[in-house]
């Protein structure tokens, strides 16, 4: 089972982690805003998508959440008949 790993800035945990074969999905702070907003970027689909949480826990779950609803609405479309098929 994978598992967050937490990056530490001034003893708060300011980036986490959590690897999903090729996809790296973090939930992590913002420069340019406040300090108990958060964000989420996934490698290869998104990046830096506010988060409607100000506790991280929360957010963990909010950017799985988000990441399982748009691999779900990929695999969907990939398994709609398109019409052409490919032999082996």
């Amino acid at each position: 089972m994978a598992k967050w790993k937490d990056k530490l800035k001034n003893g708060k945990i300011n980036e986490s982690e959590i690897r999903f074969g090729e996809f790296k999905l973090s939930v992590h702070r913002h420069i340019a805003h406040k300090e108990d907003e958060w964000f989420s970027s996934c490698s290869y689909l998104f990046s830096c998508k506010p988060l409607h949480s100000k506790d991280v826990s929360q957010a963990k779950v909010q950017a799985k959440a988000i990441l399982q609803v748009i691999l779900q609405d990929a695999v969907a479309e990939i398994a709609k008949p398109s019409g052409i098929y490919y032999l082996k």
